[in-house]
């Protein structure tokens, strides 16, 4: 059944998928970024255990670069999952509402339905009460016909 409700309901439909949307892209990011960091520490081990074979190598400054490029990668993981804590708080809203809009929409069918229901019923016990009616008129007519007939005799 068609609510007033309806394209509100949908509306918050549409802001709950954008946001589950912009979530799964954050995570995303997240994951990313945990893969290099990954690799750039897979890659730091093994450069480090080659310095260590070779006393000629000197790896200081690519060490430097590649701490730094770690720690460029943990604050934009914690701006990603700080960008993702506020995604689910808005995820959280945006659901609270949606629900709020369909149990308004629930409601108002259920009320018409209700409505609709009562008068139903209504209809039906005017017709009753009609059917009642007729028969009991035509079982005065029919008695009092058979009076006139019993008096006529």
């Amino acid at each position: 059944m068609r609510t007033p409700y309806d394209g509100f309901v949908r509306l918050q439909k549409r802001a709950v998928d954008t946001v589950r949307l912009s979530i799964s892209v954050e995570v995303g990011h997240i994951s990313h970024i945990e893969r290099t960091q990954a690799a750039l520490e897979a890659e730091q081990e093994a450069e480090c255990s080659a310095a260590a074979r070779d006393p000629m190598i000197s790896t200081h400054g690519w060490l430097r670069a590649r701490m730094a490029d770690q720690a460029r990668l943990i604050v934009t993981r914690q701006a990603h999952e700080a960008a993702l804590g506020h995604l689910r708080v808005q995820a959280r809203e945006a659901y609270g509402v949606q629900r709020v809009a369909e149990n308004a929409a629930q409601l108002y069918a259920r009320r018409i339905e209700q409505t609709r229901t009562a008068r139903q019923q209504s209809e039906a016990d005017d017709l009753s009460g009609a059917r009642m009616l007729i028969r009991l008129h035509r079982e005065r007519r029919a008695t009092a016909r058979k009076k006139r007939h019993d008096a006529a005799d």
